[in-house]
């Protein structure tokens, strides 16, 4: 109804000034406070009200960390230049939504290896892929985060449903993850890679500075630079 529309769009609203709020708040307790309110914490609990995101963090990192990547088929070097990669994207988006719809391009300016924004896929000039970094590109930041920003642009009443307010964010990304598994294009390191960030995130929380992440992240084996 129109009362539902507009109580919807009220939210989204008041969740984009609380953005603001948070950005004047960077350096203090309160950014987390607002960045906890709008995005949530690995303290949130399931449905059940009892078991938390980070209890599963733990369980899926026992399981992840005794997986080696190398035991379970081919190895996918990553040896594929960035304007490589953004011909590839091209290619595949225009046979999934057709002429003109959705594109990929070099950007310098993120620091994401990749990000969607529009209708439009970012590759990070200078960052070096593999065939199997495309094909996870190709279904998360093209089928999901660009596709549900088309589809809310066909809407023709509430346009605005093509917008990605914090709100979204567990959806948009939950979804992405969840295709890239129900597509085969999910392994085993991108799994640990994922279920790693909760993990960085409840130290945070925890009064981990940046030095003890990044420290973290290397003694888990990631490089100096991912970490």
């Amino acid at each position: 109804s129109d009362l539902e529309l507009g109580e919807l769009l009220v939210g989204i609203c008041e969740q984009y000034r609380d953005v603001v709020r948070m950005l004047q708040h960077r350096g203090t307790k309160k950014f987390w406070e607002y960045s906890r309110k709008l995005y949530g914490s690995p303290q949130d609990t399931f449905f059940d009200e009892g078991s938390r995101i980070s209890d599963l963090g733990r369980t899926l990192y026992g399981i992840l960390s005794g997986i080696d990547d190398s035991t379970l088929g081919a190895e996918y070097p990553k040896n594929l230049e960035a304007d490589a990669v953004v011909s590839e994207l091209n290619s595949r988006f225009t046979q999934v939504f057709g002429p003109d719809r959705v594109h990929a391009r070099m950007s310098d300016g993120i620091l994401a290896d990749a990000a969607a924004g529009g209708d439009t896929v970012k590759i990070r000039e200078g960052v070096k892929f593999s065939s199997r970094d495309i094909d996870i590109l190709e279904v998360h930041e093209g089928w999901v985060h660009v596709g549900t920003t088309l589809n809310g642009n066909h809407q023709h009443v509430a346009k605005w449903l093509s917008k990605g307010p914090p709100r979204c964010s567990s959806t948009q990304e939950g979804l992405a993850v969840l295709m890239e598994i129900f597509t085969f294009r999910s392994y085993p390191r991108r799994a640990r890679h994922i279920n790693d960030r909760i993990l960085g995130i409840e130290k945070a929380e925890e009064g981990a500075n940046l030095l003890e992440l990044i420290e973290f992240y290397r003694t888990e084996g990631y490089s100096e630079d991912e970490s």
